[in-house]
């Protein structure tokens, strides 16, 4: 039997539910379980092991869905297996959005473990085939580090937003109207929050008195304290009183809620040194820490999940008259561009051709953050995007800083991949065109 063995997982945290086919669609294991543990994945390694042998397969194709990452431990000791290197192993991972349309394929059928991972290897043989899975070791230091950075910085996004919008605004509802201070999670303001429970407690002090009071704890950095102190008796008489029996409860929470802000600023600033120290030691970091206005948190997000980049020279693209050809560089950066989700799917039919085009909900969530937090960055730091920004900003018509960002981070894409690629240092538009 020649030909690549289908592989098809369904995981879960107890158990590997495994359907494995010949490349014809003959079911060589329609179903077997195994344990999802060390044990579990020495056994199953076994059995194919034993059906490669005996049927003298090719190759092996392994997929599964992207849920969570129940899938890590079993994928990557799958590739360090010095007995399945011999079989040429290539691992995918399916969004799950795709095998579910994929079943609506198929003749109706049960939804259960079993059945989820004939769907699996049955997409694995039809379906169009995702970047493969690749555990490069020179990276995944770097990228669980940016990862976990991704998810303390999202946390914090939302508990900041949960402050504002129902902590603060239950206390005093004029406050982020009246503006007291520029920022309500400074460290002036956090403490006028914390200091007084009530606003009729603020409102009975002197604007004498809680000026002096905010230059001592802005350590004299307000132009006018007085205006503040002013804003702050404003706020004060123009916000709805609260209820005396939300008074503790509201002060419980405000105080809760700041604490965990400024625990995980403090778990964000403390990622930066690891960041760095992993970064050092990754291939292409100079390349894109030489880029003005990007800096080291998103040089090291971009280049934790691109990695090598000739990887997405895999693959053929059709020409217009149908015949396959090798990718080119123009093909390879907008594969990088499809894998981080920076593109927009035409939807054409006969003549008509649509005039909007949407990003896609798919693609790489980490890499499409740091490319778009990276544009933002160098559309304030570095000549060049500023430009660009500006000029697609002006031709926006609704939307405008965030088509702006977008395009920006489009063009992004370009550039990381080719100072990647072609392994070099990043040069303003006036060096690189003066040669």
């Amino acid at each position: 039997m020649s030909g690549r063995l289908k592989v098809g997982f369904d995981i879960s945290l107890k158990s590997n539910d495994v359907c494995i086919e010949a490349e014809s669609g003959e079911l060589l294991v329609a179903h077997r379980r195994f344990d999802n543990d060390w044990h579990g994945f020495q056994r199953l390694q076994e059995l194919l092991l034993t059906l490669l042998r005996r049927g003298e397969f090719d190759g092996v194709d392994i997929a599964a869905e992207a849920t969570g990452l129940l899938w890590f431990h079993s994928f990557y000791h799958l590739t360090q297996s010095d007995d399945l290197a011999l079989f040429d192993p290539h691992l995918y991972l399916f969004n799950p959005r795709v095998t579910k349309h994929f079943r609506k394929v198929l003749a109706e059928r049960d939804k259960c473990d079993p059945k989820d991972a004939y769907v699996v290897a049955e997409c694995l043989r039809f379906g169009r085939l995702p970047h493969k899975v690749t555990f490069d070791e020179r990276y995944l230091p770097l990228q669980r580090l940016t990862r976990y950075r991704y998810h303390v910085a999202h946390t914090l996004a939302r508990e900041k937003v949960y402050f504002v919008t129902v902590a603060l605004y239950l206390k005093a509802s004029a406050y982020t109207l009246i503006k007291p201070f520029s920022n309500p999670l400074g460290v002036t303001s956090q403490h006028i929050l914390s200091e007084y429970a009530t606003l009729d407690e603020l409102a009975s002090v002197s604007v004498d008195d809680l000026a002096a009071e905010l230059d001592l704890i802005g350590k004299h950095r307000f132009d006018d304290p007085a205006d503040n102190a002013r804003r702050l008796q404003e706020v004060a008489r123009a916000s709805y009183p609260l209820a005396p029996c939300l008074i503790a409860p509201v002060n419980l929470i405000l105080d809760s809620l700041l604490q965990h802000i400024r625990s995980l600023e403090d778990i964000l600033q403390s990622l930066n040194s690891p960041i760095e120290a992993a970064l050092k030691e990754t291939p292409g970091a100079a390349y894109l820490r030489s880029v003005d206005g990007l800096g080291l948190v998103y040089t090291s997000g971009i280049l934790a999940e691109v990695q090598d980049p000739s990887r997405f020279f895999e693959g053929c693209k059709r020409d217009k008259g149908g015949n396959l050809r090798p990718k080119t560089k123009h093909d390879a950066q907008a594969a990088l561009a499809k894998f981080a989700g920076l593109w927009w799917p035409r939807n054409d039919s006969g003549d008509f051709h649509a005039e909007e085009r949407r990003l896609p909900h798919t693609g790489n969530c980490y890499l499409r953050y740091y490319l778009v937090e990276g544009a933002n960055s160098l559309r304030r730091h570095n000549a060049e995007y500023t430009t660009y920004y500006d000029r697609k900003f002006q031709e926006s018509a609704k939307h405008k800083h965030w088509r702006a960002t977008i395009l920006t981070a489009r063009k992004l894409v370009r550039l990381v991949f080719t100072l990647l690629y072609e392994k070099q240092m990043y040069q303003p538009p006036e060096e690189r065109y003066r040669k």
